[in-house]
């Protein structure tokens, strides 16, 4: 009988077995070893991130106001209102087509106003009565009608009055002692120098109001000149052109207010396209009032004007890039369709040099 396969095995034929075994074992736990090593048991290598870099603080431009073109705006309803509580955010404003952030922001009450007062004193604001003999002078009429206006400013509002004929002539430099002006109105009078006889110079004058108005007290952001004429017999070397840009440049808005006599003395078509086109491009208004029975037209014309001036926004925009000098406005209130906003048509970068000839000191009016 031949033995079993398993007694036919010896000891040593086993061993070997067990030996390639135990190596295939090794070999695997090895590789099994050595995957693990290369993928999950390998020490982290730690980086060593530098800190980031602590924020610099956003320098904010020193700008300075005079370097900004100022944009006085009048927001109003539906009725013709003043409208208060707008922020810039509620501002789009577009120059020469493009949209130009806004830099500089004043509500209505944040700052004082600078209001000038030219009175027409020539001959032309005098008119012939069938009532009365000889002619009656319109001047008592803007004397109160001024007086009103006065009695509605701020106590901070800062005011200059000045007359005008053929010469500018100053009553009273900026004063915000509103009591000691009113006590000097009654000195407006209609002229009886020779040199200011047979002319009135209104366009100059509205230039030189316009250039003292440039010089008026720091805190006063906006600025506004009130002319009160009969708007007849100019006798002026500049012209509409000069007093829009001049008012452009400066941010002053202009409003006009045609004192005219018993009957209509000046064609409403020719108001418009000159000492009216002036208002309007300037942001501003024109009233045209007659100086006999119309007290109640007057008063409508001051409310307003001192409403809006105590209600006016200022805008500021930095100097655009542009080669001309002549810059058109466009002013929006995308979020507010019941509202109008009233403001400059355009905005003059660099003045003419034709502004440089009104630096004269002006006349002082005689006591």
């Amino acid at each position: 009988m031949y033995p079993s396969m398993r007694r036919r095995l010896g000891i040593w034929e086993i061993v070997p077995l067990a030996l390639v075994a135990m190596l295939l074992m090794r070999a695997s736990d090895s590789f099994a070893q050595q995957k693990l090593d290369t993928n999950t048991l390998q020490t982290p290598q730690v980086v060593r991130l530098s800190p980031p870099p602590m924020p610099q603080p956003v320098e904010v431009p020193q700008i300075d106001p005079k370097s900004l073109i100022r944009i006085p705006v009048t927001v109003v309803d539906n009725g013709g209102r003043c409208f208060e509580a707008l922020r810039a955010g509620d501002f789009s404003l577009r120059i020469d087509g493009v949209e130009s952030p806004i830099t500089l922001f004043r509500a209505n009450h944040a700052t004082a106003a600078a209001l000038g007062v030219l009175v027409d004193i020539s001959q032309a604001m005098s008119y012939r009565s069938y009532w009365h003999s000889g002619l009656v002078s319109k001047i008592p009429f803007v004397r109160e009608a001024l007086r009103a206006v006065i009695d509605k400013l701020d106590s901070h509002d800062n005011i200059f009055v000045a007359g005008f004929a053929r010469r500018f002539h100053m009553l009273n430099d900026f004063t915000t002692d509103h009591g000691y002006l009113l006590e000097r109105l009654p000195m407006l009078r209609p002229t009886d120098q020779l040199d200011d006889f047979d002319g009135d110079g209104i366009y100059e004058s509205m230039i030189k109001g316009i250039t003292v108005l440039t010089h008026a007290p720091q805190a006063c952001d906006r600025r506004a000149l009130l002319v009160f004429t009969s708007a007849w017999d100019d006798t002026s070397t500049h012209g509409v052109e000069d007093v829009i840009a001049k008012a452009q440049f400066a941010g002053v808005t202009v409003y006009n207010v045609i004192v005219q006599g018993f009957q209509q003395e000046a064609d409403v078509f020719w108001l418009r396209n000159t000492i009216g086109r002036i208002a309007t491009e300037t942001g501003g208004r024109t009233f045209v009032v007659n100086a006999w029975g119309e007290g109640d037209i007057i008063a409508i014309a001051t409310d307003a004007i001192t409403s809006e001036l105590d209600n006016q926004y200022l805008l500021g925009v930095s100097t655009p890039h542009s080669g001309r000098g002549v810059l058109p406005v466009e002013l929006m209130l995308p979020n507010h369709p019941g509202l109008r906003a009233r403001a400059p048509s355009a905005v003059r970068i660099r003045p003419g040099e034709v502004f440089g000839q009104v630096a004269k000191a002006p006349n002082m009016l005689p006591e």
